[in-house]
């Protein structure tokens, strides 16, 4: 009987596994990108059919949603080059939150141009003290 149980169970896992639609996962993308320049992004859980959509991080909010599509130039399962809006006039390295949609499925963001600090002087300074950091997308 326990048997019995255990190997409905196991089909039935089995069986929702392949057939409930997952949200995409992202798991490389470009670092940084300019307005007009393409960036790729590599992941799972989505088709041709995919979009790319984002939105400006002010700093401010409570939460983060897509509020406009970017545009793509190619689209593959597991793989979607899309081209950082033109028509956005924002300064240098300003900070965008990036989801991949498939269907009615969002990815968890991810940011281009975020700062990211590659060597810093130590790990731990004193009150007073100076100390350098350097990275990419610092200022």
């Amino acid at each position: 009987m326990y048997k019995i149980n255990f190997l409905l169970l196991l089909l039935l896992s089995v069986l929702n596994g392949i057939y409930a639609q997952q949200k995409p996962m992202v798991f490389n993308h470009n670092e940084t990108a300019l307005p007009g320049d393409a960036f790729n992004v590599q992941g799972s859980g989505w088709s041709k059919n995919v979009e790319l959509w984002g939105t400006v991080v002010k700093g401010n909010e409570n939460s983060l949603s897509p509020s406009f599509p970017i545009k793509m130039i190619s689209a593959d399962e597991g793989c979607v080059t899309g081209v950082f809006p033109l028509e956005m006039s924002y300064r240098k390295n300003v900070l965008i939150a990036v989801w991949v949609k498939e269907g009615e499925l969002y990815s968890e963001p991810f940011f281009l141009n975020s700062s990211i600090a590659v060597n810093m002087d130590y790990e731990e300074v004193k009150q007073g003290y100076v100390f350098s950091i350097y990275g990419r997308n610092l200022s």
